[in-house]
């Protein structure tokens, strides 16, 4: 019995026995081997990610920081325009050139602009003012483009009275209706257009007599103003403006052919 009880309080006493692990000592703390197959995956990964974004960038540089390659011949024009007024800011010319260019192409809204920033570097220009209202016939507000020819004869004549005046001072005479002369001539041209597509002929034989005022010679001007007095009803000036355009080409076809009308032999 006391054996037993010896026995038994030995096994109470004696330590549990360690595991394998706590056994060996301390724990040591190994790295754990990456699988290569995952390294290249993650570095092909990290790589085509990288090339996408290259190519983004690339793609947005060059569409917007650089302009495209012109694709067309019309594209080449516009694009040696542009440059011409990037090299000539204060050229009412090249703002002109540029913005009857875009109107052609139909790109108006790029036109709008070119015309906006073409009077804020040159204000109120005759050559641009001109191209402002092409721009509003274009985009069918043909009210406004009479107010802007309104206000190109305005500025012409501005500029007129103020040549003459400063010729004045130095004694100097000279033919101002060579002054701006292309500009007011295409001006009451469109101006006369309109008021024919409002069938208004009476207000387009007035827009016609401002341009032959300009220049009387011109054969074209002088057969449009012919057909447009017919159309109001005035043969007798419509016969007069085609035998005048006449001598000047006697073979136009549009004079003969309105002389003919007029005149009753067709």
């Amino acid at each position: 019995m006391g054996e037993f009880v010896l026995a038994e309080a030995s096994a109470l006493s004696a330590p549990e026995p360690k595991s394998a692990s706590q056994a060996s000592g301390p724990r040591i703390h190994r790295k754990r081997r990456r699988d290569p197959l995952a390294l290249v995956l993650g570095a092909a990964v990290f790589l085509v990610g990288a090339l996408l974004v290259s190519a983004v960038f690339y793609v947005v540089y060059a569409g917007v920081v650089r302009p495209a390659a012109p694709r067309t011949a019309q594209e080449r024009q516009l694009q040696l325009l542009s440059e011409v007024v990037k090299k000539n800011p204060k050229s009412d010319a090249a703002w002109a050139d540029y913005a009857q260019a875009l109107i052609a192409a139909q790109q108006l809204s790029r036109a709008e602009r070119t015309v906006n920033e073409g009077l804020q570097a040159v204000p109120g220009a005759p050559k641009i003012l001109v191209q402002q209202a092409n721009l509003l016939v274009a985009r069918e507000k043909p009210d406004e483009a009479l107010k802007t020819v309104a206000a190109l004869y305005k500025t012409i004549d501005q500029r007129r009275a103020t040549r003459k005046a400063a010729l004045a001072e130095k004694s100097v005479t000279e033919d101002l209706g060579l002054l701006d002369v292309d500009e007011a001539i295409a001006g009451s041209i469109l101006k006369a257009s309109i008021y024919e597509d409002k069938k208004d002929w009476k207000n387009a034989v007035a827009a016609y007599d401002r341009a032959l005022k300009e220049d009387p010679t011109m054969t074209d001007t002088l057969t449009l103003r012919g057909f447009a007095k017919l159309n109001a009803g005035d043969k007798a000036g419509a016969v007069k403006d085609f035998e005048t355009a006449l001598t000047f080409v006697p073979d136009y076809k549009a004079a003969v052919e309105g002389l003919q009308k007029a005149k009753g032999e067709r």
